[in-house]
């Protein structure tokens, strides 16, 4: 299982696969970045989108064109937002958005830690 890529334009959010297998990196030019945020935060969990486990909130590394984390997704799905450093939100208007994994090209059998 790898990390499916996606890009949210509208929303300046995007995740491209990390180095390792369970590795993701999920970048950030949204309304927080674009309000002038001092730090921005993610906050993920894992389980379904309606019911997170293990939740963790991470600080984000500023970039030229915004900000950037890595995260390690050891089940197949892992659910974010953001938040600044003033209590702001940008929570995809209560939607969130989710980091999916998906099978590899070729692959016969699952493997999921």
């Amino acid at each position: 299982m790898r990390i499916r890529p996606f890009a949210d334009a509208k929303a300046g959010v995007a995740v491209q696969p990390g180095a390792q297998e369970d590795d993701a990196v999920v970048y950030y030019n949204g309304l927080l970045a674009r309000s002038g945020a001092e730090q921005v935060y993610i906050h993920c969990g894992l389980g379904t989108n309606s019911s997170w486990t293990y939740l963790t909130y991470l600080p984000m590394a500023r970039t030229p064109s915004g900000y950037k984390v890595n995260l390690s997704v050891p089940e197949n799905e892992c659910h974010f937002c953001f938040k600044d450093s003033a209590g702001n939100w940008d929570n995809n208007n209560g939607a969130n958005w989710s980091i999916v994994k998906q099978k590899r090209a070729g692959s016969s059998s699952e493997h999921v830690v």
